[in-house]
């Protein structure tokens, strides 16, 4: 990150002139455009008010609800600004960051191997530099193959304020992204149950901008990490008063060290694309049948998936019998057997819009828009209150997911807005179920009392909404 082109960007989106901004920081208007241009620098003993003033006259010009998305050339990877406060530190966070970039560039100072390295103290400089050193790497490098290594806490409670928070902007895709989180089931079964919806929201976010993939290790994961394979490592860890700290870390030589050592302890990929699924199944035709036999406990489906679609219709749309019969025999014991169903407001009405059924490792089912009341009235029987597991419905903002668990195991089924780029993960874990059940069962999930004057109400409302045509 060059001092110049941040500054440069940071004043466009002011929409300040630049002889203005000069005269506002008490600058020549020849002076700024020697640092925009990269010809000289602030003095580093004025980096501070330097970067303090610059930070204060964009935060004065750009602060507004949902100010952040201006910022999302440059940074990525943001969180929404509480307060115009956050959004002068964080800015001058990102001038002092990108002043020491060029101040070591123009002393000669080897970045690659340096003698020390950084650490960031507190809840509020761990979330900016987490955000900006991402951000940072991300534009600088987005068109080469960039892996990241993960044990990020996302359940920890002493990182509970900070990740939730961070998002990537799903404006911004890279498809030379490969995200690999790390997880170890002792760590997982004893995590707290906050943990759950954002373990789900970051896989769904981050398959969303790249290649998620979930990996399990022997070992007990006792330091949680961030390692961009090559280019730096980042490590998080707690003081004895329960301030999190961030240490970055460059230097290349451990960087390879470290990538060997966790790659020695028997790393086990618990991630398949659609094309991996196909293969694996095609090589044991039974794992669908032993997952069935595990017993279906539970499906929590936030997607929609084709669960009332026949097997004509499914013949129809797709040439592999056998694969769709399996397919099939796994969505209508999850429909109807003894397993608690729920799905969500979000994908009945995603249904209805663009008439697209999900029908995993094979593809989508397109209902056309005068069919779609008809094919909705195939729920009638489970919205029935007579139904022993009748359908639930609930209403609240969740990641869009579907899990199907059996007793040991959850698959977490993600895929991409176009509903082609599936995600298979395959977690052996209880813990999942269990924390979305008690989420449900405590009311921190909305659950709706669906009954059939109630499911006819919305279907008519729903209905009386333009919808997609096919």
């Amino acid at each position: 990150m060059k001092t110049g082109h941040l500054l440069d960007e940071l004043i466009n989106i002011t929409q300040i002139s630049k002889s203005d901004f000069a005269l506002k920081m008490d600058m020549s208007p020849s002076g700024l455009s020697k640092i925009l241009s990269g010809n000289r620098l602030p003095f580093e003993k004025e980096k501070s008010e330097f970067s303090y003033r610059v930070a204060k006259l964009i935060a004065d010009a750009t602060f507004e609800y949902n100010c952040y998305f201006k910022f999302q050339n440059i940074f990525p990877i943001i969180y929404n600004f509480s307060t115009k406060n956050d959004l002068e530190e964080f800015l001058t966070c990102a001038v002092e960051y990108a002043l020491d970039q060029d101040f070591a560039y123009v002393n000669n100072r080897n970045n690659d191997y340096p003698t020390t390295e950084h650490c960031y103290l507190g809840a509020k400089a761990t979330q900016n530099m987490y955000c900006i050193l991402g951000s940072d790497y991300l534009t600088t490098y987005k068109n080469e193959n960039l892996e990241f290594y993960s044990t990020t806490p996302f359940y920890n409670k002493f990182y509970f304020e900070i990740f939730p928070k961070v998002e990537i902007l799903s404006a911004f895709h890279y498809p030379k992204m490969s995200f690999n989180h790390l997880i170890n089931y002792d760590y997982l079964d004893s995590a707290n149950d906050d943990f759950c919806l954002n373990f789900l929201r970051a896989i769904e976010l981050m398959q969303r901008v790249g290649d998620f993939n979930l990996w399990t290790i022997d070992d007990t994961i006792t330091n949680s990490f961030l390692l961009l394979k090559g280019h730096f490592l980042i490590t998080f860890s707690v003081q004895l008063d329960g301030t999190p700290i961030m240490t970055y870390i460059r230097h290349k030589t451990y960087l390879s060290s470290f990538y060997n050592s966790m790659m020695s302890k028997n790393a086990r990929k618990l991630s398949f694309s659609r094309k991996e699924a196909q293969a694996t199944l095609l090589n044991h035709p039974k794992l669908i049948d032993k997952f069935i036999n595990r017993g279906i406990v539970a499906s929590y489906n936030f997607v929609p998936f084709g669960f009332f679609l026949t097997k004509e219709e499914l013949h129809k749309s797709f040439e592999d019998r056998k694969l769709t019969d399996s397919i099939l025999n796994m969505l209508n014991t999850t429909m109807y057997g003894d397993s608690a169903f729920y799905l969500n407001i979000d994908s009945l009405t995603s249904f209805y819009n663009n008439g697209k059924l999900i029908v995993p490792l094979l593809g989508t089912v397109i209902i056309n828009q005068k069919d779609r009341l008809n094919f909705f009235k195939r729920y009638d029987p489970a919205i029935s209150e007579t139904k022993k597991n009748k359908l639930n419905v609930l209403n609240c903002d969740l990641p869009k997911v579907s899990i199907i668990h059996a007793n040991g195991l959850s698959i977490i089924y993600t895929t991409d807005s176009e509903y082609k780029k599936e995600k298979f993960h395959l977690v052996k874990t209880n813990r999942i179920h269990e924390t979305l059940m008690k989420s449900i069962s405590t009311g921190n999930l909305k659950e709706m009392n669906f009954n059939v004057d109630l499911w006819n109400s919305y279907l008519g409302e729903l209905t009386s909404k333009p919808a997609s045509k096919f």
